[in-house]
């Protein structure tokens, strides 16, 4: 898919053994909805989606995701450092010690942002070569929000940066 909103912003999202199918979908609503230029699936061999969650991924993006550029990686680790490779920064998203707040990040273009597990979160070696990690701050009890609430969140907000 061609990046016409943000030709100039351009922006790829790295899932971190991100596991339930309709929280992927909706992340890939997401990328199609701010012109994504890739969404990476990052999932071990043994964690694939079968035919019934590739099924409710489908229905979850609304159908988009026969239109967003999207993959499955092995590694999240790897396509990481690809990414790396070719001058793109790595902002992961996560509640960490390290992480500065959303609104005092300053995007630097090619960005990727990483999302993790549900449960996990983002593993260490991704955070470790993270050029940022960046948390939404939260005034409420719970303390942490859904992978694709927070995905929609954050890409609306660097995008929509000077």
């Amino acid at each position: 898919m061609e990046n016409k909103l943000n030709s100039d912003k351009k922006l790829y999202i790295v899932l971190d053994n991100t596991k339930y199918a309709k929280n992927i979908g909706a992340i890939i609503r997401i990328a199609d909805a701010f012109c994504v230029e890739k969404v990476f699936i990052c999932k071990s061999n043994t964690q694939k989606l079968n035919n019934c969650q590739k099924q409710i991924l489908h229905k979850t993006s609304r159908g988009v995701s026969k239109f967003v550029n999207w993959e499955f990686r092995n590694s999240c680790i790897e396509i990481v450092k690809d990414l790396k490779s070719e001058n793109t920064s790595i902002a992961s998203v996560e509640i960490d010690k390290k992480s500065i707040l959303l609104s005092d990040f300053k995007p630097v273009f090619p960005l990727a942002l990483v999302f993790g597990s549900e449960k996990e979160g983002i593993s260490s070696e991704v955070m470790n070569i993270s050029d940022y990690i960046l948390s939404i701050p939260m005034n409420g009890i719970g303390k942490s929000l859904n992978v694709s609430t927070t995905a929609s969140i954050v890409v609306y907000d660097v995008l929509n940066k000077s």
